[in-house]
C-alpha cells in the first residue's frame, strides 16, 4: 500500500468525488507525520508525506495557508535536512521537497515560514550533496523559484554562495533546473538593482546580461513542458519591471507553456487582465525576442 503508484492512483480516483475534502485529508496526514517523525524508516511516514505532496497541488490556493502551519513546514524541512546529512536519495526525500514546492506555490505565508525555518540554507546544502542528481535539482530550484516570487523575502537570496549556485545552474544545469534558476535570478534582480554593491564579486548588470543570453538559448532548444502554473499572477511584477532580463524570462515562460497547452493556458491568461495589459506593453519592447513572444501570445488570445 505504500507504493507511490498505488497512492497516486488512489488520490486520482478520489478526485472524481466532488465532495472529497482534500484539506481535511491533508491535515490528517500531517497529524500522522508529526506522530511518527523522526522515525524516518517507518513506511507510513513516507506514505503520509507522499499523500500530502499530491494533495498540496490540488487544494485551492486560498486554502493553502490553512495547511502551511509553522510546524508543518518545519517537519518537512527537518526531513529534507536529515536526508541531506545522510546523503540518502529516496522517495521520502523526493516527496518532502515536492510537498514544500506545492505548499509554497503562490502562498506568501508558507514561503515566509520556509525562510524562517532555514529552508534556503537546507536546500543549498542539499544541492551540494546531490549536485549530479537531476531529479533532485529540478525540485530544489522549482521550490526556490516559489520563494523568490515573494517580494518581502527575496532579499534573503542576496548572498554570495546562493548567487554562485544560481549562476552555475542557470548556465550549465539541465533545462528544468536551469529554467528555474533563471526564474529566481529574474525575481531577485528586481530588489538587487536597488543595492548593486551588496554582494562582493557580483554585479546585477553582469547577471542581467548572463540571464538574457541563457534565456535566448532556451528559444532554440527542443523543449517539453517543464512547469505547471496555477495562475500567471506572479509574473505581473516581472513583466512590468524595468529589468529587461526579468521581462524576457517572464514572457518566454508564459509563451512556452501556452504554446504547448493552449487549451489550458489561454483561458487562464484571459482571466488575468493585468497580465494581458503587461503583455501588450511589451509589443513595443526594444528587444526583438520580447516583441515576438508578446505578439505570439496575443495572437493566441485573439
Amino acid at each position: 500500500m505504500c507504493k507511490d503508484s498505488i497512492i497516486s492512483k488512489a488520490v486520482t480516483i478520489l478526485s472524481f468525488y466532488q465532495d472529497f475534502e482534500y484539506l481535511k485529508c491533508m491535515k490528517l496526514c500531517f497529524g500522522v507525520i508529526h506522530s511518527i517523525y523522526p522515525n524516518n524508516s517507518n513506511p507510513c511516514l513516507r506514505m503520509a508525506v507522499a499523500i500530502c505532496s499530491i494533495l498540496a497541488s490540488r487544494i485551492h490556493i486560498k486554502h493553502t495557508k490553512e495547511i502551511a502551519e509553522s510546524r508543518n513546514i518545519q517537519v518537512l524541512i527537518n526531513i529534507v535536512q536529515s536526508k541531506s546529512q545522510e546523503q540518502r536519495e529516496d522517495n521520502l526525500l523526493y516527496h518532502s521537497i515536492i510537498c514544500l514546492w506545492n505548499m509554497t506555490d503562490e502562498c506568501p505565508v508558507a514561503c515566509a515560514r520556509f525562510i524562517e525555518w532555514g529552508g534556503l540554507q537546507c536546500l543549498s546544502q542539499l544541492h551540494k550533496n546531490f549536485q549530479n542528481v537531476q531529479k533532485i535539482d529540478t525540485k530544489i530550484f522549482g521550490l526556490l523559484n516559489n520563494i523568490a516570487e515573494i517580494s518581502t523575502i527575496r532579499h534573503f537570496f542576496l548572498k554570495k554562495n546562493i548567487i554562485r549556485m544560481l549562476l552555475r545552474n542557470a548556465q550549465k544545469g539541465t533545462l528544468p533546473s536551469s529554467f528555474f534558476a533563471c526564474g529566481i535570478l529574474a525575481n531577485i534582480l528586481i530588489c538587487w538593482v536597488k543595492f548593486p554593491d551588496i554582494i562582493d564579486d557580483y554585479n546585477p548588470n553582469d547577471i542581467e546580461t548572463i540571464l538574457c543570453k541563457t534565456v535566448n538559448n532556451f528559444g532554440i532548444m527542443n523543449t517539453k513542458e517543464i512547469v505547471v502554473y496555477r495562475s500567471f499572477i506572479p509574473f505581473n511584477e516581472l513583466l512590468n519591471s524595468e529589468i529587461y532580463a526579468s521581462q524576457w524570462w517572464a514572457i518566454w515562460s508564459i509563451r512556452h507553456v501556452t504554446k504547448l497547452q493552449k487549451d489550458k493556458y489561454v483561458p487562464l491568461i484571459k482571466n488575468e487582465v493585468n497580465v494581458i495589459q503587461a503583455i501588450r506593453k511589451n509589443l513595443t519592447h526594444e528587444w526583438e525576442g520580447v516583441r515576438f513572444c508578446a505578439k505570439e501570445l496575443l495572437d493566441y488570445l485573439s
